[in-house]
């Protein structure tokens, strides 16, 4: 079933616990989606729920958005500014703060991200993720230009980073 986070089609206190993995960054009203959330949670429900952090703290994503924005200097694709513009833990508190929460906890887990190669990182970045369509829309026949591009943006920067981690460690 596909519903709208803004306007859930369940009775008041319906669920004991809500999970949301990666969704928080796209409502466009995060406060009323909270709100709603709270209305199709039992008393003492829990609401839990993981965002990414900001784009400056996901290296990779990061070169592949300068990578992206690269061909198209004029109208470059905004996509990664959504589910990494979400990420501040005092604003994610107060907001849900304000729509009735209580009890809140906000921790910072950090993992790491495992590809195999490169190239499948990039594609992950790009064919794994709405900028494709963006590509697609703005420059059809530079999609697999601009995913081999990232590519080598991502080779490079971490080539990069191993050999500086090498001359720390000499």
């Amino acid at each position: 079933m596909t519903a709208d986070a803004l306007s859930l089609p369940f009775a008041d206190n319906s669920f004991d616990a809500i999970v949301c993995q990666f969704g928080f960054m796209f409502f466009p009203d995060k406060k009323a989606a909270f709100e709603e959330g709270l209305r199709v949670l039992v008393p003492g429900g829990m609401l839990l729920g993981n965002v990414w952090d900001s784009l400056e703290e996901n290296e990779l994503t990061q070169v592949a958005a300068a990578t992206v924005a690269r061909y198209f200097r004029d109208d470059p694709p905004v996509f990664y500014g959504v589910p990494f513009g979400f990420h501040d833990q005092q604003l994610i508190n107060t907001l849900l703060e304000q729509s009735g929460f209580d009890a809140i906890e906000v921790r910072e887990v950090s993992l790491p991200g495992v590809a195999r190669s490169a190239l499948d990182a990039a594609r992950g970045l790009i064919e794994g993720t709405p900028i494709s369509h963006e590509i697609v829309q703005g420059a059809p026949s530079e999609f697999a230009r601009v995913v081999d591009a990232v590519a080598e943006a991502i080779k490079s920067r971490l080539a990069r980073g191993r050999s500086g981690a090498a001359r720390k460690q000499s």
